[in-house]
Order: structure tokens, then C-alpha cells, then sequence
């Protein structure tokens, strides 16, 4: 499964804060998700997923693009009972690095950074039974013709003849 947005977005719609015309304009903002899962003999389950959104414009320079990819592999035991794995996220790539730019009239500022983003972990999943969702004051469905009190036949009156019988 996965999706796919994009927009577009102007940074500076009124034009009272461009440094220069390098930053006027309308400009398109793109990302995706994708997601996969994979059944295997022996009960085995391969996950994966990936994410990223592009760069982004801003009044004064421009914010990076981010992405990011997981990989996971789990065994189930006992009927799925419980499930043990072994999972990465950006398993090829130590580091996450950012880079922005920001300028105006009379400087500009570059920075970078990185975070460690590499890791890797295993995973343990038990489930204890079954679930249900009933609520146990509903009525069980079915037909009940309790809408007539008993020797009314529907007229009305308590069971008594009209005419006020004895």
C-alpha cells in the first residue's frame, strides 16, 4: 500500500519579505509512503516500508528533503500465538543529514547537522486469546410480540369489557 500528495504553496503570497526574486513564485511540495508485507511459508512475515517528502521553500532559503526505510522479518510460533523478530531502520546509512540554507539581503547562513538514525532491533509479540466486541446489555436479535398487554387483544382498556362490566 502506499500514497502520493503533492501541492503546491507560494512562501511569501503578499511580497513584502522577498530578499531577492530567486524565492518568488509558486512552488510544489511532493511526498509518498509505501508500505509492503509479504506472507511466508512457515510462518514467517517480511515487512517494509519507506517515507520521504521533498525540500522546502521558505521566505528566506530552503529546508531539506527527508526520507526514511525500515525492514523487518518475524517468525510465529504456537497457532500465531506469539511472534519473535528482527527489524532495521535505515539499515545503509549511519547518519541522517540535514542541510538548510537561509539568506537575505547582506548574509547568508548554511547549516548542517546530523543525527544517528541507524538501528536495529528485535521484537516480541504474544497475544493472550481472543477479543470480542458485545456489548453484554444488548438484546439478543429476534421477534418478541410482547407489544399487546395481556387480554387487551388491542382495544385499549385494561382486559375489561367497555361498558364497564362486572
Amino acid at each position: 500500500m502506499g500514497n502520493i500528495n503533492a501541492y503546491t504553496y507560494n512562501p511569501d503570497p503578499s511580497g513584502r519579505f522577498r530578499a531577492d526574486q530567486s524565492q518568488s513564485g509558486t512552488y510544489i511540495q511532493y511526498g509518498g509512503f509505501l508500505r509492503a508485507t509479504l506472507t511466508l511459508p512457515a510462518d514467517i512475515i517480511a515487512e517494509s516500508f519507506a517515507f520521504g517528502s521533498s525540500s522546502r521553500r521558505t521566505i528566506q532559503g530552503s529546508n531539506p528533503s527527508f526520507s526514511i526505510f525500515g525492514v523487518g522479518v518475524k517468525k510465529q510460533f504456537d497457532h500465531k500465538k506469539f511472534a519473535l523478530g528482527v527489524n532495521a531502520i535505515q539499515p545503509f546509512s549511519t547518519y541522517k543529514t540535514f542541510e538548510s540554507t537561509v539568506s537575505s539581503n547582506g548574509f547568508t547562513q548554511s547549516s548542517r547537522f546530523q543525527l544517528p538514525f541507524r538501528s536495529f532491533g528485535l521484537t516480541f509479540s504474544y497475544s493472550f486469546g481472543k477479543l470480542t466486541f458485545s456489548n453484554p446489555n444488548e438484546k439478543k436479535k429476534g421477534v418478541n410480540n410482547d407489544d399487546l398487554k395481556q387480554g387487551d387483544q388491542g382495544m385499549g382498556g385494561g382486559g375489561a369489557p367497555a361498558g364497564g362490566g362486572r
